[in-house]
């Protein structure tokens, strides 16, 4: 080979790295390190979360905190709420670190953790479609709330995951809208990289919308209950995207051919 073959061989494996480099980051619309409150959220709710700088998050610096004092509660209670109303597409991927803390007491209907509302109201409900997670009492499993879907909640059908308190996990969610008749939605979820749960006949919308908004608005509660003493919940390193994101540091990141079902394996 000539040298000017072999190095015109180097410039083009070089570039064909920044390329895939490039496609890979154009797929991230936003991310949000919460070390302060970026313009692009708006806190929309009394009870205001606010920044932690030290909850020891594995992305550094600051982290979002939710606060939920002890007390007795007649309904379901926020601990405040952080919103994103940039989307415009019909699939996204959503991912960030959540933590809750040291003994932390989950309602035992159900805490939340995020909704994804659409831009437009639905015609049949009046309401906007939404997905919503939440995790049950004690921290067990995880479920999918769909606003339109007659079925309304959406069980782990791959693995069940069991959260401890005082710990971080990377949370991951897509949702991609359904067209507008058809069971075609889906919904898909993985922590820590370990896949949860993956629906594709899901309907999300009677209407022809995208996707709205993104809130962090961790209600604690379907119902009221006892908070027997002040406890919070963290999330940090917000991602949104058009491709998969995977856990930062693992080797899922941008990766967007769906992992292989696992089988037997539970996260602690």
């Amino acid at each position: 080979m000539r040298p000017y073959q072999h190095s015109f061989l180097i410039v083009l494996t070089v570039l064909s790295f920044l390329l895939c480099i490039e496609s890979a980051l154009a797929q991230v619309q936003h991310t949000n390190e919460w070390s302060t409150r970026s313009t692009s959220w708006a806190y929309s709710s009394s009870d205001k979360p606010s920044i932690d700088t030290s909850a020891n998050s594995p992305s550094g610096g600051g982290a979002l905190r939710f606060t939920y004092p002890a007390a007795t509660y007649s309904t379901s209670t926020s601990g405040g709420r952080a919103e994103y109303g940039a989307l415009s597409g019909t699939e996204y991927y959503f991912g960030h670190w959540i933590k809750w803390s040291p003994g932390f007491t989950w309602n035992a209907v159900g805490t939340k953790i995020d909704y994804i509302w659409g831009r437009n109201k639905a015609l049949a409900f009046n309401a906007y479609p939404y997905v919503a997670t939440r995790v049950n009492s004690g921290g067990n499993g995880l479920v999918i709330d769909v606003g339109v879907d007659t079925t309304h909640s959406r069980y782990c059908n791959r693995t069940v995951p069991t959260f401890a308190t005082g710990r971080w996990y990377w949370f991951e969610i897509r949702v991609k809208l359904n067209t507008v008749g058809s069971r075609n939605g889906v919904v898909e979820i993985w922590v820590d990289d370990v896949q949860c749960m993956s629906y594709t006949d899901v309907m999300i919308t009677d209407v022809n919308t995208t996707w709205g908004y993104f809130l962090h608005s961790p209600e604690w509660g379907g119902g009221g209950g006892t908070i027997p003493a002040t406890q919070y919940i963290w999330v940090d390193h917000t991602v949104i995207s058009r491709s998969r994101i995977g856990r930062p540091g693992s080797t899922t990141s941008g990766d967007t051919t769906p992992p292989a079902s696992p089988t037997a394996i539970t996260v602690r």
